[in-house]
């Protein structure tokens, strides 16, 4: 889950968050989110993801590679404009073609999955 609200009043308060389920179908290359069908950088927005209930803010965006050259999840080849969002503790990474979004921890040897202990926690 992610929340986010737009370029605006930064005073809002959380309720004015506007919250829902992202898919990688909502992503773009180069690090743009569709916001009500127009295309917008992530750094525009006040964007937050939400891990075990824990509500997390975006630090920055950068390209994907040349630190990641596959998925970690379906080893695919990565977008040539792929873009990871670099949170405190988490970098996130749509792959297209498993249609995924892969939350990776950062610094942590053994990664934790949504379900059971699997390789990287994964939303669809």
């Amino acid at each position: 889950m992610m929340r986010w609200r737009g370029p605006s009043d930064p005073d809002l308060m959380d309720e004015d968050y506007e919250t829902r389920v992202i898919t990688v179908a909502d992503l773009l290359p180069g690090g743009m989110m569709l916001q009500g069908g127009e295309p917008c950088h992530l750094t525009d927005l006040d964007l937050h993801i939400v891990v075990d209930g824990e509500a997390i803010q975006l630090l920055y965006t950068m390209p994907i590679r040349p630190t990641y050259v596959e998925c970690p999840r379906c080893r695919s080849e990565t977008h040539e404009d792929g873009f990871i969002a670099v949170f405190e503790g988490h970098l996130l990474m749509p792959c297209w073609e498993c249609k995924s979004l892969v939350i990776l921890e950062r610094g942590v040897e053994k990664r934790r999955s949504t379900k059971s202990n699997r390789f990287a926690k994964e939303f669809r």
